[in-house]
């Protein structure tokens, strides 16, 4: 059983959104702090919270790209494979179809050597 917890795409983009409100939030404070000539150290304080949010949208980002990148690669391989599977089931079909039609050409002359009446024939089948 594997421990892996796993997100949706839309759960990933929410939280890139929620977290590009939260880092805009923190900018226009600093740009604020700045305005009012905040420290040097003031600024690189709530410059952390920041970067730390853009880092995390970015990582989530990636993560989602990735994610929307493999869905489209397996969606690919799988429309190949169904169309790989229905070509084979035509071409059986086909060939099952020619057996079909040399059991039964192999059985009315089966019948016609043993001189059956056309009720007989019909009975048999």
């Amino acid at each position: 059983m594997s421990n892996k917890v796993t997100f949706s795409s839309r759960s990933i983009l929410a939280l890139i959104i929620s977290l590009v409100i939260i880092g805009l939030l923190i900018l226009g404070d600093l740009v604020e702090d700045v305005m009012h000539g905040e420290t040097f150290r003031h600024l690189a304080v709530e410059f952390s919270p920041f970067f730390l949010v853009v880092c995390v949208i970015a990582m989530l980002s990636w993560r989602l790209i990735k994610a929307t990148q493999f869905a489209h690669e397996k969606a690919e391989k799988l429309t190949k494979d169904l169309t790989a599977s229905r070509e084979d089931a035509v071409k059986w079909r086909a060939e099952a179809q020619t057996y079909i039609d040399g059991l039964s050409a192999r059985i009315a002359t089966q019948f016609s050597c043993w001189g059956l009446t056309p009720a007989e024939k019909e009975v048999a089948l």
